[in-house]
């Protein structure tokens, strides 16, 4: 009941323990349930809105990402990684800031997200699962699915695997760009 309160305080730092709070909306103890329900419920009202900022810290490491001065951007980066999970809601700026111009601030962002994925942010698709769920690897289990003899299960499976590829596609472009450039450190 304490940490679903202290999970309650973070606001949008409470994305990674989504798969928790709503496993929690089915316990046994209804204190417990109306606990997890109001934590979801103000979750969803402040991802509506649209805007990370509920946790001050995180506002004005985002002020710093987007400064014009690279230092500040990296310092920006720096911070959030730092902050770990309470981190969660800069994501989709921290990733903009991996193909920063600057490589020290593209390093800084680079390191902040592989911090945010060590804590899964990201999700998985891998083995590991949200803690408490069954260990599951999504991709061996859309590839198994392709053999499947329904041709529903194997459309859905392929579709699935199609809106991965799709969604890595232009990131995979930008870091074969990036390895190309002349003077890349990334060359082998």
């Amino acid at each position: 009941l304490v940490a679903l309160e202290a999970l309650g305080n973070l606001g949008l730092g409470a994305a990674p323990a989504l798969p928790s709070i709503i496993k929690k909306m089915f316990d046994d103890d209804e204190t417990v349930r109306e606990a997890a329900r109001v934590v979801h419920a103000r979750f969803l009202v402040l991802r509506g809105k649209g805007y990370g900022a509920e946790v001050p810290e995180v506002a004005r490491l985002l002020r710093k990402l987007a400064n014009e001065d690279p230092w500040h951007r990296k310092l920006g980066a720096q911070g959030l990684r730092d902050l770990g999970l309470a981190a969660g809601p800069a994501l989709p700026q921290l990733l903009k800031s991996v193909m920063d111009d600057d490589f020290d601030a593209s390093v800084a962002a680079t390191e902040a997200v592989e911090r945010l994925s060590e804590l899964s942010v990201l999700g998985s698709y891998d083995w590991r699962g949200p803690e408490g769920s069954d260990d599951v690897d999504i991709g061996k289990a859309l590839l198994a699915a392709l053999k499947d003899d329904h041709w529903a299960v194997v459309l859905h499976a392929a579709e699935a695997l199609a809106k991965l590829a799709a969604a890595a596609a232009p990131a995979v472009l930008k870091l074969t760009d990036r390895l190309e450039f002349e003077d890349s450190p990334f060359k082998f």
